[in-house]
Parts: structure tokens; sequence; C-alpha cells
């Protein structure tokens, strides 16, 4: 079923849910802010943390992280204060294969930017939102 985000202004702030096709609220309007569903999960916050709900509205992973990234292939990269790793649909740390494609990943899914100083090493350069 297709959902679609919606938000309402409530003072100087927005509250963030869904509507469907027909444009009648499936999910109510109560986040902080809403991502985009992807394998059945979508990544909302609440709270100033970070879950995933399903199409229905459930809470299927907890409001636990500092930001999440949609599902792909059944994993999700998400940050909990320093720390990032991939979660699967059931909220359980998975470890990906290799640590070159783990950080490539990591820092592609986060939103950073990968630049060459002019030694030719590597730099990391934040992205700001």
């Amino acid at each position: 079923r297709d959902l679609f985000i919606v938000y309402l202004k409530e003072m100087k702030k927005y509250k963030y849910g869904y509507i469907n096709r027909d444009g009648d609220v499936q999910i109510p309007i109560i986040f902080d802010e809403a991502k985009n569903f992807s394998e059945g999960l979508a990544g909302v916050k609440l709270n100033g943390k970070w879950g995933y709900i399903d199409e229905e509205g459930n809470v299927k992973i907890g409001f636990n992280f500092d930001e999440v990234n949609e599902f792909k292939n059944g994993l999700a990269l998400v940050r909990m204060e320093d720390k990032c790793f991939y979660i699967d649909d059931a909220g359980q740390k998975r470890f990906v294969r290799t640590l070159f494609r783990n950080a490539k990943e990591g820092i592609n899914n986060l939103g950073h930017h990968i630049g060459k100083s002019l030694d030719g090493k590597l730099k990391l350069k934040a992205k700001l939102n």
C-alpha cells in the first residue's frame, strides 16, 4: 500500500505522519520527523530519537537511534551516539563482511562526502544539513 508523508505546523514546530492515496490519515501526525517507507518500515523521530514503524503505525524497532536510514536488502545503517552499524528488520545488529565496504557505505549513507587532500590521503568532510 502506498503511504505519503504529511505534516502539520504546531506553533513553531512541525509534526509528521502518513496519509493514504485517498488523503485519509493512515498513521497519526505525531512524529518530530519522518522518512519514506522502504521494505515495509519507515524511520520516524519522536522525542529526539529515531525508531522504525510498519505501515500500520506499529513501532517495530524502538526509539534508540540518533540517525537512521532506509532499509536496503534487509539492512539499515543507523547511528547511536558515535557508533554506526547496520540493523536488520528486527532491530538486531548485523555486520557487513568487509571493513572497506562497511566504511564506504556508512559514509555514503550518512551523507558524508569523501574528498582528497593535497597530499593524496583520504580526508572526510561532514556535510552540513
